[in-house]
């Protein structure tokens, strides 16, 4: 299956989309970048920077069946490559530079909204102190946007 018919599998009923990233840190912006893009387009979103955990209660009030964290992920693909990833998978990835680490944060809203969890990981080409994302990056979160866009205003 491709991105967008990833995508739609997922949502059914209330979502919520959450970008997670450090927009000092080039690649890793890419989360807040797509929420950002979204918000200007009239989509809801939530922009949680680097601290997902500190924005549970704020998702948990949505009551979503479907949360969707939007995060550059290290899955050893080519830098722009995009992937839908579970809770459980996430162990698999080879870097996390969130603490505590974002699976824990799924883990914790499964359980408090009996909803599902993913993570829609974008490969990095590097993250550094620096704000311009990758041209491959960059890409993939316009890709991103518009996918999730035509999704979400169906």
């Amino acid at each position: 299956m491709g991105l967008e018919e990833d995508l739609k599998s997922i949502f059914d009923g209330r979502s919520v989309i959450v970008g997670v990233g450090n927009e000092e840190k080039g690649d890793d912006a890419v989360g807040v970048v797509v929420v950002r893009n979204l918000q200007r387009l009239g989509v809801p979103a939530i922009d949680c920077g680097d601290i997902p955990e500190g924005y549970t209660d704020l998702i948990k009030a949505r009551r979503p069946e479907t949360v969707l964290f939007v995060d550059a992920v290290d899955f050893g693909e080519e830098p722009g490559s995009v992937a839908l990833i579970e809770t459980d998978q996430l162990a698999d990835v080879k870097y996390d530079t969130h603490r505590p680490s974002l699976r824990l944060v799924m883990r914790y809203l499964e359980a408090e909204t009996g909803g599902r969890c993913y993570v829609l990981g974008v490969q990095p080409s590097r993250i550094r102190m620096q704000r311009r994302m990758s041209p491959e990056v960059e890409k993939a979160a316009v890709e991103i946007t518009r996918v999730l866009r035509g999704i979400l205003s169906d």
